[in-house]
């Protein structure tokens, strides 16, 4: 063998075994190196449609222990020197090896052990990480899909096959919860181009089917698929029927909210998987409070809705707001002492209260506008650019 085709031999196995380093941090969604004896990898389980990741540390071989058991586990030869090699069968001839063998093959045996026992060990831990993985998926898709809900109504009028979508970047007030949970950094992304958060498509429904920003739904189509959505954006009241279930112009119920797509006619029904009329609608019961809590976290305290009394008698809740204040303890009011009061006469037999207390100022009601959103902390539902 020429120098010259040892040199392209070194060459080509040099950059095999690159490649599969990489491909081992690939399927293990980026090995990212932790330090000099161990690395850190990301093992993904998959269960009906939840997906789960687990981290793992997987020991480096040269950190791991040699004992003489290893050499019969893992190994039918040993190295010798100058390219000469023994069979191992018994502890003589290990014996023999360690006397009449070179430091360096003596060296690369063991490290041929620590090798082949490094790669059981990971296959142990790759396998039990899975196993973790999936049964977290599991767990997760328990959680999501055996939520308690309510079944509301569908139009008659359409059927809702006509789908439309809104990019998520026309929400620009960014005070409002439509803007917190649209740009969330830790739970909001996108995926294959439709706005997410936690695992739920970002949606706009008819404020019959809830105001409160956050609410959670389960949206089968007739296709047989159902979605997990969440109220990202309120359509306006103006541009859906007198029920405010459906858009006027397009007839549609349900409207995406995407990221930077364009599909033929406007209608997300073009999509794979999205194709199909809406044939039911669950909303998953939550409290306000537990919703604006997921979006807006701890930090904020929460305000219940206030209510407008309409001409025709009926209260109508506004939207639940947050305000972005944390939870204080109030100092303890002291209350100023009454005047006493003079006795009356003994022929009174009512007795009356030593002080009148003052009737509480009724507070004015709030309006229920449309498509109101001030940047302060009291956040209202609808965005400024309504959603049809």
């Amino acid at each position: 063998m020429t120098k010259r085709t040892f040199f392209r031999l070194t060459i080509f196995f040099m950059i095999i075994t690159a490649f599969s380093g990489i491909s081992f941090a690939a399927e293990n969604e980026g090995s990212v190196s932790d330090n000099t004896t161990k690395k850190l990898v990301k093992i993904e389980g998959k269960y009906m449609d939840e997906t789960a990741y687990v981290k793992v540390r997987i020991t480096d071989p040269d950190s791991i222990e040699v004992t003489d058991d290893d050499y019969y586990k893992f190994l039918t030869e040993l190295e010798i020197g100058n390219g000469l090699k023994i069979p191992l069968e018994d502890e003589g001839d290990l014996s023999r090896m360690r006397a009449i063998a070179t430091s360096e093959a003596i060296r690369n045996n063991e490290k041929a052990v620590q090798l082949k026992k490094a790669q059981r060990i990971e296959k142990e831990t790759v396998k039990k990480a899975k196993a973790e993985a999936r049964a977290k998926a599991k767990k997760q898709y328990e959680k999501v899909w055996n939520q308690k809900y309510e079944i509301m109504g569908l139009p008659a009028a359409t059927n809702g096959s006509t789908k439309t979508y809104m990019d998520y970047r026309t929400v620009t007030a960014t005070g409002s919860p439509q803007y917190a949970l649209l740009n969330n950094t830790k739970k909001a992304y996108t995926k294959d181009g439709f706005r997410m958060y936690d695992g739920y498509y970002c949606v706009a429904l008819g404020s019959y089917y809830g105001t409160t920003i956050g609410t959670k739904y389960y949206i089968e189509l007739s296709n047989g698929r159902t979605l997990r959505c969440i109220l990202g954006d309120q359509k306006s009241d103006r541009h859906t029927d007198e029920n405010h279930q459906y858009a006027v112009n397009n007839k549609d119920i349900l409207e995406f909210i995407v990221d930077d797509i364009a599909l033929p006619g406007g209608d997300v029904s073009a999509v794979p998987g999205f194709e199909g009329s809406i044939v039911s609608i669950k909303k998953i019961i939550e409290s306000d409070e537990d919703i604006y809590k997921e979006i807006y976290g701890d930090g904020y305290v929460y305000v219940p809705p206030a209510k407008t009394e309409e001409k025709d008698g009926n209260d109508k809740a506004t939207q639940s707001q947050p305000v972005s204040k944390p939870k204080k303890k109030k100092n303890p009011v002291k209350k100023k002492k009454s005047a006493p009061v003079k006795k009356v006469k003994e022929q009174q037999t009512q007795s009356h209260p030593e002080s009148e207390s003052v009737p509480e100022q009724e507070t004015a009601p709030v309006n229920d506008t449309e498509n109101q959103q001030n940047e302060t902390e009291s956040p209202p539902a609808d965005d400024s650019v309504p959603a049809e």
